[in-house]
C-alpha cells in the first residue's frame, strides 16, 4: 500500500503543493494510517491542518479506500539538529 500512497502523492497531491513552494514526504503507512512530513512553505504554513484534511487525506481516500486517517508528523532533522548544538557551543566560547 505505501508504493499505492506514494503514486497519488505524486500524481494527485504534490504538483498543488509545488504550486505554492510546498512539498511532502511520504513517511509510513501501517494499518490504512499514512504519516506523512510537510517540507518546503508547506512545512510552517499555518494553513497545514487545512491542506492535510482538504487536499492530502479527502485525495488519498477517494482514491485508495483502505486508508483510514493521514497524520502530519512535525519531526527536526538530524542535521538541523547538529547544526543548531554547534552554533550554541560556539556562543559558549
Amino acid at each position: 500500500m505505501f508504493e499505492e500512497v506514494n503514486h497519488i502523492l505524486n500524481e494527485q497531491v504534490k504538483p498543488q503543493l509545488k504550486s505554492h513552494s510546498g512539498d511532502i514526504k511520504l513517511l509510513s503507512v501501517q494499518n490504512g494510517i499514512v504519516e506523512v512530513k510537510f517540507i518546503g512553505a508547506c512545512s510552517n504554513c499555518p494553513s497545514q491542518f487545512h491542506t492535510l484534511q482538504d487536499i492530502v487525506e479527502s485525495t488519498l481516500k477517494k482514491h485508495i479506500p483502505k486508508v483510514k486517517k493521514v497524520i502530519s508528523v512535525n519531526e527536526t532533522s538530524e542535521e538541523l539538529i547538529d547544526f543548531a548544538k554547534k552554533l550554541l557551543n560556539q556562543n559558549k566560547r
